[in-house]
């Protein structure tokens, strides 16, 4: 745990990824309701339990008190927000939990070696809005999310592409985009696209990927 200096450690062309798209204030208004709610709640429960209110037994408390924990835990889960920093530099890749914008309450770093690739998923539905995530893939397979979009239904995120290219070239890996189930594996120089499959392909010997050519974009 650290208090936040106005002088930062890190080089100029650094990267401060934030993971929530929308504004600060939305999450601030968001986090508010949801705590002033829990405050409604644990009123009704100490009217309820004094007797204070008709209709309303002892008993029947929990119901608010469900209510109280839930909205109460949302909000305090949204107070804190999480950032992602690229450091050229010094080629490492911090994850800082900060609280109020001035406590870092939990640090870790990553050598930029750890990385094998910037990672698109998108969680479709279709009675509204995607969900866009971008992140980097470890080598072990596991995944640090860096930043989400909510997009209207199958459009395109060009917000989520651009940083995942930025990404890409700060990390000097390529990008993996996973759509309906579908994983394309996109090489940066020169620009194709592989299917992950069983047949090998020079790009495949070239980055210990077994994968298949489907399609050549261009080749400058």
């Amino acid at each position: 745990m650290r208090i936040l200096s106005g002088i930062q450690p890190y080089s100029s062309d650094s990267l401060f990824l934030r993971w929530h798209s929308t504004s600060r204030r939305t999450i601030w208004v968001c986090s508010l309701a949801c705590l002033a709610i829990s405050a409604v709640c644990i009123y009704a429960i100490t009217m309820c339990r004094d007797g204070n209110t008709e209709g309303c037994s002892p008993q029947d408390s929990w119901i608010p008190l469900v209510f109280a924990a839930s909205f109460g835990l949302v909000g305090l889960y949204m107070i804190p927000e999480s950032q992602t920093i690229i450091d050229p530099a010094q080629r490492r890749v911090r994850r800082e939990l900060i609280l109020f914008d001035w406590l870092v309450l939990y640090e870790k770093s990553y050598e930029f070696s750890a990385f094998k690739s910037v990672f698109i998923k998108r969680n479709f539905d279709d009675e509204g809005s995607d969900t866009v995530f971008v992140g980097l893939r470890r080598l072990k397979g596991w995944r640090l999310w860096i930043r989400y979009w909510n997009t209207p239904h199958k459009s395109p995120c060009e917000p989520a592409e651009q940083m995942a290219e930025q990404l890409a070239a700060k990390l000097g890996v390529f990008v993996e985009k996973s759509d309906q189930n579908e994983l394309l594996v996109i090489q940066t120089l020169p620009r194709r696209v592989f299917r992950l499959d069983s047949s090998p392909c020079e790009f495949c010997q070239a980055s210990s990927l077994r994968a298949r050519c489907i399609s050549e974009i261009t080749s400058g």
